[in-house]
């Protein structure tokens, strides 16, 4: 359910279920998630589970076939991806084993025609902005790549969006030439009158990036069962009597040490993960 598994941070932390309990090591990976994301400056879509509805209501979409464990995908999200209501997406707030309920009604209720996806982002990937405009053909988005472009309005004028040229690498929009939209240019009219709602995020998660999320959870995982635990104590025999030392917290320390240097590496080294710089 993220961008990497709670059995690869035990791997990279060394340690087992036993110093460190699977829900915290869960908490970790998502603000290891947040972290990344911040850091690249985009986010991740993992497709979580995929399939074709039976039928829908309102605010549910139904797989009569299916059987999901009970609110494993609560925050994520359910995207219909062809057939009757293609292209809307909603955040899941409860599942159970046939039926996602969802935070807002369809616009479109989704029927036996309908595939989906349940997506797992890091960040929240639905974006309203709304901006000024300098008078010319383009603007970039502040948050990129673009994943689908869902609606603009200039100056109270709704564009179709399909009118619209799209450099979703770079959030580039450009208005004008031969799509002939509804507008030709930003306003520069009022304050913000240019409202843009997209998705963003990478389509898959990349090694890398699934590599730097690992180190993280692995260390804010160590730092507790750090503060919490030293499991492996070792007694220490003087004339005066015995010592008991928490020889765990060192190791803990050490380990540490290497896993922030893994981080740096990944983060500013040769090969470093990939930035996706907004533009300002």
């Amino acid at each position: 359910m993220s961008y990497c598994t709670v059995q690869q941070v035990y791997d990279k932390a060394g340690i087992t279920e036993t110093e460190v309990s699977k829900t915290r090591v869960k908490d970790a990976i998502l603000d290891a998630e947040a972290d990344v994301d911040k850091f690249t400056y985009t986010t991740y879509w993992k497709t979580e589970f995929s399939g074709t509805a039976s039928s829908g209501t309102d605010a549910t979409i139904v797989d009569s076939g299916e059987s999901l464990q009970s609110n494993e995908y609560i925050s994520d999200y359910v995207w219909i991806t062809g057939g009757t209501g293609e292209g809307q997406l909603r955040t899941i707030t409860s599942n159970d084993g046939t039926t996602l309920s969802i935070s807002e009604d369809w616009d479109t209720n989704p029927d036996n025609t309908s595939t989906y996806k349940i997506i797992h982002t890091g960040t929240n990937p639905v974006v309203e902005e709304k901006r000024d405009g300098d008078g010319t053909a383009e603007l970039f988005v502040s948050i990129y790549p673009i994943k689908t472009l869902k609606s603009v309005v200039v100056d109270d004028t709704t564009v179709t969006v399909s009118k619209i040229y799209v450099d979703k690498q770079t959030g580039r929009l450009r208005l004008g030439g031969s799509l002939d939209p509804e507008a030709s240019y930003w306003s520069v009219k009022e304050f913000e009158t240019n409202v843009i709602n997209y998705w963003f995020g990478v389509d898959h998660i990349p090694r890398n990036i699934q590599r730097l999320t690992v180190v993280k959870a692995a260390i804010t995982t160590l730092i507790a069962q750090q503060g919490s635990t030293h499991n492996i104590p070792s007694t220490i025999s003087l004339p005066e009597g015995s010592l008991s030392v928490g020889q765990a917290y060192v190791n803990i320390g050490a380990t540490i040490t290497n896993l922030r240097k893994e981080e740096s590496k990944l983060e500013t080294g040769p090969g470093r993960v990939r930035r996706y710089h907004p533009v300002v």
